[in-house]
């Protein structure tokens, strides 16, 4: 099992990369989702172009996405995984290109923090504080979660576009944990009056705000929700914990 560890096609082997001089390794992206379907995986973010991934909590490794959105790894963050994890790790090796994750050389070899943030940090923290400021002013959960829904959220990530059917894929499992989780009939009794789930949050937002910014929220919503988008006619599956 060797990895390649430069340009020129020169390799070594898992062992050896915790103590050889090669300092980083080439991923490509694809490597996460192969990852993220061992049961138990976790995927942390840092910054927006930095996290950790590993196929359990006690083995997460350190990464950074560069310019061409390969990932770079410290050589001997893979070379002191278990080798099972290697061999997933070892797959998706490539020669070195597009340099080194900036991100990520700021935080190893600088000790600096960048100042930047990942969306997929946002989405369940942006979703739970909407459910609290619904519940504190009307006594209502706006978002209504399914049985799905943790799954759902914890596979919104980039790492899954990679080609037009799995972009709208993705779109598509951020619409249901957004748009489609919407309880229309809890905001509807809130609100007295009869709605469809985007119409009726809009209503809602419009009794605590007398500006017109709730109508122009929802249009855009109303938009990226579209059943005409492609994506609501792509086939995405509803996902399960491996």
């Amino acid at each position: 099992m060797d990895f390649i560890v430069e340009a020129s096609g020169e390799r070594k082997t898992g062992a050896e990369l915790a103590s050889a001089r090669v300092h980083w390794l080439w991923f490509r992206p694809d490597v996460v989702p192969a990852i993220f379907a061992v049961r138990g995986s976790v995927l942390d973010w840092n910054t927006a172009f930095t996290g950790r991934v590993g196929c359990s909590p006690a083995y997460k490794v350190e990464f950074g996405i560069n310019p061409l959105g390969l990932l770079t790894v410290l050589a001997k963050d893979i070379g002191e995984l278990p080798e099972w994890h290697q061999r997933l790790w070892v797959s998706h090796n490539v020669a070195p290109d597009g340099g080194i994750s900036k991100e990520l050389r700021l935080i190893q070899n600088e000790q600096k923090w960048p100042d930047t943030q990942a969306p997929e940090n946002f989405l369940k923290t942006a979703l739970n504080r909407l459910n609290d400021a619904s519940k504190a002013s009307f006594d209502i959960d706006v978002i209504r979660p399914h049985k799905d829904f943790e799954d759902i959220l914890d596979s919104c990530h980039r790492f899954r576009a990679h080609d037009k059917a799995s972009l709208y894929s993705l779109a598509k499992d951020i619409a249901r944990v957004t748009a489609d989780s919407i309880d229309a009939g809890a905001i509807n009794a809130a609100i007295k009056i009869k709605e469809n789930p985007l119409k009726a949050l809009q209503a809602l937002v419009a009794l605590k705000l007398a500006t017109r910014m709730p109508t122009s929220c929802s249009g855009r919503c109303s938009a990226s929700t579209s059943y005409d988008l492609p994506m609501r006619t792509c086939r995405a599956r509803m996902p399960t914990r491996r």
